[in-house]
């Protein structure tokens, strides 16, 4: 049984492991938490792709603000997003897809390379189309978790939950 009010009693999200929730949680130990499960940052109820994203994420946010502004409002969505194989694999050419969009054009950008940054940069239908226009992602530059938060809204679409 989900039980959200757990969720304030754990303060802040935090980066790394912990052993429970009296010395804090990443934003997947609050999940497991959450959802009632055992003290784990693999929850059974989430996507292991979707969890290894946010596990990335939450550990290369700076502060613990940035977590809870960002990952907190997240917890929700993600909770029972484990699904097929296909839907899984789906999901895991998504977040390659984000990595190289993301990574690829700053390294470009830095040897003066702009017009190959802007193209791969630029949206394209990937899989069944899950990509839409709709989902345009800002530019890796933008520092907000914007990017972030539409790519995983967009692996949380795939499939039937």
């Amino acid at each position: 049984m989900l039980d959200f009010t757990l969720l304030e009693k754990l303060g802040p999200l935090k980066n790394g492991s912990h052993s429970g929730p009296t010395e804090g949680a990443c934003v997947m130990e609050a999940v497991a938490y959450i959802a009632g499960e055992q003290w784990s940052d693999h929850p059974e109820c989430v996507s292991p792709v979707i969890g290894a994203f946010l596990r990335s994420w939450n550990d290369s946010l700076p502060t613990d603000a940035d977590r809870n502004r960002l990952l907190k409002p997240l917890i929700p969505k993600i909770i029972n997003t484990r699904s097929t194989p296909a839907v899984e694999e789906q999901r895991s050419y998504l977040a390659l897809d984000w990595l190289i969009r993301t990574f690829l054009p700053a390294w470009l950008r830095l040897a003066k390379i702009n017009d190959h940054a802007d193209k791969v940069e630029a949206p394209i239908a990937i899989g069944t189309g899950v990509l839409a226009k709709a989902d345009r992602l800002p530019r890796a530059s933008e520092r907000t978790g914007t990017r972030q938060v539409l790519n995983l809204s967009t692996m949380t679409r795939i499939g039937d939950r």
